[in-house]
């Protein structure tokens, strides 16, 4: 599909259409929470939790753990940001920093078990020393050398831990690996990579401790170490009154969306329908029922995602670093899945796209087009993989990647056919702008059709019954038999896909 810079001069759509669709996405959406809450009434949930005496929805596991540590998680940050700010302006530079990576050291000493610890110390001493000891070297392959090792340590170790990352009883154990390893290999990647002089081992030690142990990105946020060293180095001492007053409309919105998600457990049961599909398959009578279940869920998800992202993300703004991603998209604005990947965790995107796919696809990049395309085939590729076996290698989480694989791959082939031949020109010759863009989102129905299936994969069962039983009943059923409520799908993704359009606009996605 073309990509967003590409058509952005497309002319607006009259009014009345614009407004038409809008309704068609807003109406949607509002019916399909509905149909969740209606259904939700009369499902019994096993008798646990409870909010104004409605029985709660605990089988997303990981808000669950979210809201029962939310309490300490808010305390740490609140001691991090005194002894962080505080600190800074009553004690000189060397002795500020030596303070907090005592604090942080404690933090981590107080939280997790010294056997996790160890995991990740072992990890970064292997990674740390393999890249010294090749820069010291002066190979003339230093650099591809090093980086095929040091993701072949990370896929050892993600391999490793990969049978605990899935158990939630070592939640904050798999957390933690799972984060480090992210930092750890994004540090020893810009540090073999740099032409400067090679810093003592003493130097690269504390440089990583205190990358790895800095409390709000510790876990949670993303945060490439080129980034991270830029944003600490050039951070304002002291924040201006425009920062203090974003700060406080970020902190009420985080608070607000935290608010929201807790009350919505006790009325949409979302959750507990996407991880028991036979209650689904007993109780439901129509594929809308399918459909309201998958896009509450991923409207929880992002509603649950500001409150995850956002209170690490506000203390990292605290502290002055400005770059921190917030907030993330909401899902529901995206026709093009690229834009979610790009949008809503930025962090893992940047990630991804400096230390994964920018290498493997500059190399094809020299050899002309078609090379280029299947470089950046490859890359895409090697990116999922990772980003699967990241997740935990489970039957529902291949199918996610699989399909986020595809309709990659769709956007990239049209892209590339739309800007090879020119097809913006030779349209133009024959169609007005207006009909050309909704040509252009006529061809993202395809995508928005892939995004579906990939969610209920995401949001459903491990072994991926889940996302069997909504594609059967969804896409085998009635979308391939062309039956009328798989036809009005078409027609409504379409609608939905010009309110994308028209948000980008408005919003300033690009």
């Amino acid at each position: 599909m073309p990509h967003r810079t590409e058509i952005k001069h497309f002319t607006t759509l009259p009014l009345p259409e614009n407004l038409f669709y809008l309704s068609m996405t807003i109406g949607h959406a509002l019916f399909a929470i509905a149909t969740v809450y209606e259904n939700s009434k009369y499902l019994e949930l096993p008798y646990g939790r409870t909010l104004f005496g409605f029985t709660k929805d605990t089988y997303d596991t990981e808000w669950v753990k979210w809201t029962d540590e939310l309490p300490l998680t808010v305390l740490t940050l609140l001691l991090h940001s005194v002894v962080f700010n505080l600190g800074s302006r009553v004690l000189n530079a060397s002795t500020h920093g030596m303070l907090c990576l005592a604090f942080w050291t404690i933090l981590h000493f107080a939280l997790y078990s010294i056997t996790t610890l160890f995991e990740c110390f072992i990890f970064a001493l292997v990674c740390l020393v393999t890249v010294h000891r090749l820069r010291r070297m002066e190979h003339t392959n230093c650099r591809l050398i090093g980086a095929a090792l040091i993701w072949t340590y990370a896929l050892i170790w993600l391999f490793m831990m990969n049978n605990t990352i899935l158990v939630f009883d070592n939640w904050n154990a798999s957390l933690l690996k799972a984060y480090k390893l992210f930092q750890i290999v994004s540090y020893s990647l810009v540090l073999i990579g740099e032409q400067d002089p090679l810093p003592s081992i003493r130097i690269c030690s504390l440089e990583l401790l205190a990358y790895c142990i800095y409390w709000p990105t510790s876990t949670i946020l993303i945060v490439p170490y080129a980034s991270f060293r830029e944003q600490m180095t050039k951070r304002a001492p002291k924040l201006s009154p425009a920062d203090k007053r974003r700060l406080l409309f970020m902190a009420l919105r985080v608070a607000f969306w935290t608010v929201l998600a807790e009350i919505s457990t006790a009325f949409l049961y979302q959750a507990a329908y996407m991880q028991n599909p036979d209650i689904m398959e007993d109780e439901f009578t129509s594929s809308w029922q399918y459909f309201s279940v998958a896009y509450t869920a991923s409207q929880f998800f992002h509603t649950m995602y500001m409150s995850i992202f956002g209170i690490p993300a506000l203390f990292a703004s605290l502290d002055g670093l400005s770059t921190i991603s917030f907030p993330p998209i909401c899902t529901a604005h995206a026709s093009l899945f690229s834009k979610v990947w790009r949008y809503f965790d930025r962090g893992l995107y940047a990630f991804l796209s400096i230390h994964l796919f920018r290498p493997i696809a500059r190399v094809s990049d020299e050899l002309g087009l078609s090379y280029r395309i299947l470089g950046r085939l490859l890359a895409g590729a090697t990116a999922f993989v990772f980003v699967y076996l990241w997740h935990g290698a489970s039957v529902s989480y291949y199918r996610w990647a699989m399909l986020n694989m595809l309709e990659f791959s769709l956007e990239l082939f049209g892209r590339a056919v739309w800007n090879h031949f020119d097809l913006h020109e030779q349209l133009s010759s024959h169609l007005s702008q207006r009909n050309i863009r909704r040509l252009v989102c006529l061809f993202h129905v395809p995508c928005l059709f892939i995004s579906f299936a990939s969610i209920t994969y995401f949001f459903g069962t491990h072994n991926g019954a889940t996302g069997d039983l909504i594609w059967k009943v969804f896409f085998t059923d009635r979308l391939f038999q062309l039956t009328w409520s798989g036809l009005y799908s078409i027609f409504f993704l379409y609608c939905h896909a010009q309110t994308c359009y028209e948000l980008d606009e408005w919003v300033g996605f690009r």
